[in-house]
């Protein structure tokens, strides 16, 4: 995104990605920059199925009061937040995490379906990473969403495949960023020249086809009547002879 930017002096209105770049750290800084996130995240699909929704156990799946800030596990109990902790990415993002913890889990029936701690379950919520996820999700399963859903398998994957297994281009072949970024475009004009390449030769073939079609057609139409005025000539010739021969009688 950041590279677009660079060479196009604006952020893309919508952005389309794999469940790779499904992150908290992307989210934010796509509502930041007012870009629709079309991006999946992890679990997106497993969460589509029917043994997902229906488990009951899951955090995904547990009731969560707002407004008291806290959970209710299977069996009605009330998991109230404990602490707050942070994580920290790679990259430097701080992500903040709420702590959650049942009151008492023993004697539960549940307990062996619910959880395997030896104490009372808890459990880690990031609620500004579910804020996101609800809105991706809804975007996903939009229209638009199943648009671009269906187009991703087909744009980029083809392409990634041609190049890793058709092109053999599965390493880079210099050292250092501009070194690199050389390499990769050299590789990005060749691959799209023969792309180009093959679109005009498809082109021309199909133009040379329907010139084929239109010589063709005309041949038809040329033959067609020529056999209909060869029937006319044959059908007056034998009207006048018919006509002829009643005179003679008569």
């Amino acid at each position: 995104m950041k590279g677009f930017c660079e060479r196009y002096g604006f952020y893309p209105n919508k952005g389309v990605a794999d469940s790779g770049y499904g992150s908290e750290e992307n989210y934010e800084f796509m509502e930041e920059n007012r870009i629709e996130p079309f991006v999946k995240y992890n679990y997106f699909h497993k969460e589509e199925k029917k043994a997902f929704k229906n488990n009951a156990f899951l955090a995904q799946n547990l009731y969560y009061n707002q407004k008291e800030d806290y959970f209710v596990c299977p069996i009605g109990q009330h998991m109230k937040k404990v602490g707050d902790t942070t994580r920290t990415t790679d990259s430097g993002y701080v992500s903040k995490i709420s702590i959650y913890q049942a009151e008492n889990c023993n004697g539960c029936p549940l307990r062996c379906l619910c959880h395997k701690s030896k104490t009372n379950r808890r459990m880690e919520v990031n609620h500004n990473l579910n804020r996101h996820k609800q809105k991706v999700r809804e975007l996903l399963t939009s229209p638009e969403g199943l648009f671009h859903r269906s187009q991703r398998p087909i744009e980029p994957e083809a392409v990634f495949g041609q190049t890793k297994y058709d092109k053999a281009y599965i390493r880079f072949r210099h050292v250092g960023g501009e070194k690199v970024k050389a390499d990769f475009a050299l590789f990005a004009t060749a691959f799209n020249i023969g792309k180009l390449y093959r679109r005009i030769n498809k082109r021309i073939e199909k133009e040379q086809e329907n010139q084929q079609n239109d010589k063709k057609w005309l041949l038809n139409t040329f033959i067609a009547i020529v056999i209909f005025l060869s029937f006319q000539k044959t059908k007056n010739r034998v009207t006048s002879n018919q006509n002829l021969t009643l005179y003679s009688a008569a």
